[in-house]
């Protein structure tokens, strides 16, 4: 992050991606759980299955590699914010 702006999408249907435009490189997850979600009394109530479900937002389930420029549509998305 510090040699390279990474550009955030918390967009609930997208789900949420990470793009480093300079390398053209993407990185995109269903939903984001941090640690500090895994001491919250709702995830010690649920069962161990379900936690190990809920352990896989994590991790990233798709890396995206863009060709030169791929991802400077993203420049237009940001300026609309």
């Amino acid at each position: 992050m510090k040699e390279y702006p990474i550009v955030g999408d918390d967009d609930p249907r997208t789900g949420f991606s990470f793009a480093i435009q300079e390398l053209e490189l993407c990185f995109w997850r269903e939903a984001i759980k941090i640690d500090e979600v895994m001491k919250e009394p709702f995830f010690l109530e649920m069962s161990e299955e379900k936690k190990e479900l809920e352990k896989r937002y994590f991790y990233f389930t798709t890396v995206s590699i863009g060709t030169l420029r791929y991802f400077n549509f993203m420049d237009n998305d940001l300026a609309d914010t």
